[in-house]
Formats: structure tokens, sequence, C-alpha cells
């Protein structure tokens, strides 16, 4: 029997059109806002994904969610494209379908988080844009 997280996983997954790594700088070309929700201690251990904005996962639906007291300038409708990063590629889905629940339908992760962007060489061509 699987862990139940593991099935709320799935189906968050199943909800989302994840972007393989590769594609990221595309997207953030085409007007998508990366955002990075790993801890401060994560990122300094990891290092950081360049132009992304840094929204820690507990407070991310306050931030994106436009017409919340506490959002970001960048939350301006629900056509806004989000895509979220963490360290794996976990965390992310279960935070981009919780902006799928708040109407913003353009929401997804990065497949294999920051992990999958430095494999890729997404992280050069990201700090490059």
């Amino acid at each position: 029997m699987p862990a139940r997280i593991d099935t709320v996983l799935a189906a968050a997954r199943a909800r989302l059109q994840r972007l393989p790594a590769e594609q990221v700088p595309a997207a953030v070309r085409a007007g998508a806002l990366l955002v990075d929700i790993r801890p401060a201690a994560q990122r300094d251990a990891e290092g950081a994904v360049p132009g992304a904005l840094i929204v820690e996962r507990n407070v991310l639906e306050w931030r994106c969610e436009p017409t919340s007291e506490a959002r970001l300038p960048q939350a301006v409708g629900d056509d806004v494209a989000w895509v979220i990063v963490c360290s794996e590629g976990y965390t992310s889905s279960l935070a981009a379908a919780a902006l799928l629940d708040l109407g913003l339908h353009r929401a997804t992760d990065v497949a294999g988080g920051y992990h999958a962007l430095a494999a890729a060489g997404a992280l050069e061509e990201l700090a490059a844009l």
C-alpha cells in the first residue's frame, strides 16, 4: 500500500503540466515567473536560482493570489504563469497544485527542481537572461 503522501503527490502532479528543467529558461523568456520556495538554509547550501522570486513555501498562496492584501506586485491576475521550484521537485508539485486550487490556472512546477536545473545547465542559461 503506498504512503498517503505518495497518493496526494500523484494527484497533484496529474493536474500539472510540469516543466522539464531544459524548458524553464524558454518559459521565463516567454513571461513565466520562476518562484523559488526553498527555505533560506537550503538556498544557502545548494545555491541560487538566477532571476527567481524568493517566496518561502509557508506564504506562497498569500503572495501569488491576486486578491490577497499580501500579494506580490507580479500577482496581477489568474493568468500569471507561476513556475514553482524546490530542491528536488516534490514540495513544488504540492505548492503548484495549491495555486491551481486558488484559480491560478497556469501554475506549474519544475520536474526535478533545483537539482534538475543545475544538471541541465539551465541555471547558467537563466543567469544570462
